[in-house]
């Protein structure tokens, strides 16, 4: 018996060429998705926009399952190619949920809500795909339901905590800064990282509250290990692309910081490639608010977003993070160190300071301080660790290591808020400057003082998983 195919087609990237083009670039991109969509049907088929950027096409009269997917195959191929709007080249794409009539359902509307879930699951997985619906779609979405009752439930719960990755210096292995990680913890067994949750809280509406509370609590714990007389540092926290659309939030971030007394020179801000160019029209008056207040904006995943290296020119921001996608294979792959060598020279040239993340091994650390990385994160440094632990390792001024694990052989001191400021001017020009009464530091190794013998600094336990947010103020 013959059976009928129904595709739900939702465009990729429509809201950037909207925001960045202009809504009559968009209109006309509509029009010209349902042309090619209109050339890839046969006389018989029947194509329609739904609504929005989202398209449904109806198959009939198909013979199987691999019929309907050669034909979504051709839709996503033909959308593949860029547009020629009005002169402009515009890059769109699409994802494809594909339904067969054969599947149990009780009406048409059934059949459009699984091709639905299929599109959303295509999305979630890799834009630019096909996804046949399954009956196991219907516990996936499920799921999905149970978790964001539970998410707009979690801050009511005090569950929402936050975990800290030390960033250091690559040479010394000195701690000269944190990344804020916020975790859920959702139960006593399960801890779930940002990236699981986070999308989720954008599509809720509820990202703007979460985002305030894990600023609020990052630089409140900031404060209050400067009260401890620990050395200080700055700690980095993630903005999403939904905060940047708000034209009022430097003016939150600036409450946030008088509430909780914290100076602004130890915040940093940061943000992807992907979140700056979904803001193209606000992201750059944004940008330059936040940083005349004192407080540094760094590039996150540099390379691995839309890698047009025009905004570099546009944007006011002071460091560049290298994803751990170049960094992993530096040492083992020639492009990968090209093109790793080539961003932190580009970066130095433009003035601004180089953290690359992901380092695992040392060898990835040799190779980056010969090219002369400013600064590594990753899991050779530290895994990201609770408030208390990174306190401790606050207290030793650097990551416990073996000795000559990064080249350095001397004793670790503290720095003072000076010492810090001297350090970072001698990476970036444009820091702050020391308190006048004291005088910069021309060579960086009078930090450290001949040991009498091998330094020997103990690895930390891991320490217990608090079930609430930690604001550390006392051993």
């Amino acid at each position: 018996m013959p059976l009928f195919a129904l595709m739900f087609l939702d465009l990729d990237r429509f809201k950037i060429v909207n925001d960045s083009m202009g809504h009559l670039v968009g209109d006309q991109l509509l029009i010209a998705v349902a042309g090619r969509l209109r050339n890839c049907a046969r006389p018989n088929d029947i194509v329609a926009r739904f609504g929005g950027d989202e398209f449904v096409i109806l198959l009939e009269r198909i013979h199987d399952k691999d019929e309907a997917m050669r034909a979504g195959s051709r839709i996503l191929g033909a959308l593949s190619t860029p547009f020629d709007i009005n002169g402009n080249e515009v890059i769109s794409g699409g994802s494809l949920g594909l339904v067969l009539s054969d599947e149990p359902a009780a009406n048409v509307q059934d059949l459009l809500r699984f091709a639905d879930m299929a599109m959303y699951q295509a999305k979630s997985q890799r834009k630019g795909t096909l996804e046949v619906y399954h009956q196991g779609l219907n516990d996936s979405v499920t799921r999905a339901c149970t978790l964001q009752n539970d998410l707009a439930r979690a801050m009511l719960r005090n569950q929402l905590l936050l975990y800290f990755q030390p960033v250091v210096c690559t040479g010394s292995g000195r701690i000269l800064g944190a990344e804020a990680l916020l975790r859920w913890n959702r139960s006593s067994h399960e801890l779930v990282s940002a990236g699981d949750f986070v999308p989720m809280a954008e599509e809720m509406g509820i990202i703007d509250e979460i985002g305030d509370w894990v600023l609020r609590n990052a630089c409140n714990q900031n404060l209050a290990w400067q009260r401890l007389g620990l050395p200080p540092v700055r700690v980095a926290v993630n903005l999403s692309a939904r905060q940047l659309q708000h034209k009022d939030f430097p003016h939150r971030v600036a409450a946030i910081l008088q509430e909780t007394g914290l100076d602004p020179r130890w915040l940093e801000l940061e943000l992807t490639e992907t979140a700056l160019m979904n803001n193209l029209d606000q992201a750059p008056a944004i940008l330059s608010q936040i940083v005349s207040q004192g407080i540094r904006v760094s590039i996150d995943d540099f390379g691995t977003g839309y890698s047009s290296l025009n905004y570099l020119r546009h944007f006011d921001f002071q460091t560049l993070k290298i994803d751990r996608s170049f960094v992993s294979d530096i040492t083992t792959d020639p492009k990968a160190a090209a093109i790793t060598k080539g961003v932190i020279t580009m970066a130095h040239n433009l003035r601004l300071s180089v953290i690359a993340e992901g380092v695992e091994r040392s060898d990835q650390r040799r190779f980056l301080a010969a090219e002369n990385c400013d600064q590594v994160q990753g899991y050779l440094a530290s895994r990201p660790v609770p408030p208390l632990q990174l306190q401790e390792l606050l207290r030793g001024g650097s990551i416990p290591h073996s000795p000559g694990q990064f080249g350095w052989h001397g004793s670790l001191e503290p720095l003072t808020s000076n010492q810090f400021l001297n350090l970072e001017r001698a990476l970036d020009p444009h820091a702050p400057a020391p308190h006048p009464t004291h005088p910069a530091l021309t060579d960086l190794s009078l930090l450290a003082t001949p040991p009498a013998g091998p330094a020997r600094l103990p690895l930390l336990p891991h320490s217990p998983r608090p079930h609430q947010p930690l604001i550390i103020t006392g051993r």
